[in-house]
């Protein structure tokens, strides 16, 4: 018996999506570029957070942090907040053998605590902050969804972000994801990413980019050829602007 769909993705988006995956879960930076201006710990459940905290411990006793980013808002939606999650990080080692202090910063996302809240509470801190970023989420591909819509938000602001997965945990575990409302094994969590890759691409969730708008903006960030979407529409008028200040200055 054929197994239901879980989106409606044509085949073509569907290879953009796997194409995307490995970018996204495997993604690299150049350590020479020194250390990351921030990293952003998208908001987990209790069941996944652990998993984002010890990978932001990693980076941060390698140097590569200059800032740790937490939200915080209204609890009760599986979410257990800024002051919860500083106190887990540091009984996890948060501190312990760092090269220098972090500060860790709060993004009070004024509600509901989504990645979508997240991103636009974050992307304003990085318009007037600028230098590289790093974002971390777990790994049922919530960590794609996140980055996505870090890209979606940021709208063509030249801000290089690269993907910092958790800490793999078990996949036969159960754990509670979509602000509580889900509860799974992890095996089983990535079908529900996948549908809203899709689900929020529409108007009501603010056009998530696709896909093939994220794999753009990832080949413009790491120098390949850029052929189309918001990413390379904004270089191009950035281009024009820059050539017409050359041609209008005064000789």
């Amino acid at each position: 018996m054929p197994r239901e769909r879980i989106t409606d993705l044509s085949p073509k988006e569907l290879e953009d999506v796997i194409l995307l995956q490995p970018r996204i879960y495997c993604d690299y930076r150049n350590p020479a570029r020194g250390p990351l201006e921030m990293l952003f710990i998208f908001a987990q459940t209790s069941d996944n957070a652990h998993s984002c905290f010890l990978r932001a411990i990693e980076l941060a006793k390698a140097g590569m942090v200059k800032h740790l980013g937490i939200s915080d808002g209204t609890l009760g939606h599986g979410y257990d907040g800024f002051d919860a999650s500083v106190d887990q990080l540091k009984q996890l080692g948060w501190g312990e053998g760092f090269p220098f202090s972090i500060p860790i910063i709060k993004f009070d996302v004024g509600g509901g605590v989504n990645t979508r809240s997240e991103a636009d509470s974050f992307v304003e801190w990085v318009k007037k902050n600028p230098g590289d970023i790093g974002v971390t989420a777990t790994q049922f591909d919530h960590i794609v969804r996140a980055f996505a819509t870090i890209v979606t938000v940021l709208n063509g602001h030249l801000t290089r972000v690269y993907s910092y997965p958790g800490i793999t945990l078990p996949w036969n575990e159960e754990a509670r994801h979509s602000q509580g409302t889900v509860k799974d094994l992890r095996a089983n969590l990535s079908a529900g990413e996948l549908y809203r890759l899709e689900l929020y691409r529409v108007p009501e969730y603010k056009n998530l980019f696709t896909a093939r708008q994220v794999i753009e903006y990832l080949n413009w960030r790491d120098g390949l050829p850029v052929l189309s979407g918001t990413v390379a529409e904004y270089v191009r008028k950035k281009e024009e602007e820059r050539l017409l200040q050359k041609v209008t200055a005064p000789q």
